[in-house]
This record gives structure tokens, sequence and C-alpha cells, in this order.
């Protein structure tokens, strides 16, 4: 993970997880929801549209998918192992 999204992890932990927590301490996901439980596909998903429409800059069909697909070239381009990305791709956060 690169240093600026590192940064941005570090500060959803401290500023809104923890606040996210408070519902729901026992669950371990990384992403939560409004109610402390693990962020579901189908949320993401509506997530994603929300902004993509709120957005004049994006004219393309995004979907969670096509953000996995890109993420993961984008790493192959800049030297990442494919074996850490399948890795990755493979990890239920």
């Amino acid at each position: 993970m690169g240093r600026e999204a590192m940064n941005w992890v570090k500060r959803y932990l401290v500023e809104v997880r923890d606040g996210l927590m408070n519902a729901n301490m026992n669950e371990s996901a990384l992403w939560l929801n409004q109610e402390g439980k693990r962020l579901s596909g189908q949320l993401l998903h509506i997530m994603i549209k929300r902004y993509v429409r709120s957005s004049d800059a994006i004219s393309t069909h995004i979907t969670p998918h096509s953000l996995r697909r890109a993420c993961a070239t984008h790493m192959l381009q800049h030297g990442a192992s494919p074996f850490d990305i399948q890795l990755l791709l493979a990890m239920r956060i």
C-alpha cells in the first residue's frame, strides 16, 4: 500500500471507524457501515454509483469489480508481483 493510501486508512481508523465501533465492538472488518457492521458488497456498489452520478468528470460505467481490476492493473504496471496481487484480490476484508 502506498504512503498516501496508508495515510487515508490511518485517518479513517482514528476519525471514523472508532466511532462506528461503538455500535458493534465485535466486528473485525476494516470497513464498516453506519451501524458498525461489515460493509457489504451491495452497499459498496450503491455508494460507488452515487459518487459516479454526482461527478461530472466520470462518464463510464464503474462497478466495484472494475475498480478491483483497475487497482490490480495499476499495481502490476508499477512493479507489484502478480502473486502478491493475486493474494490481495483473494482477501476478504
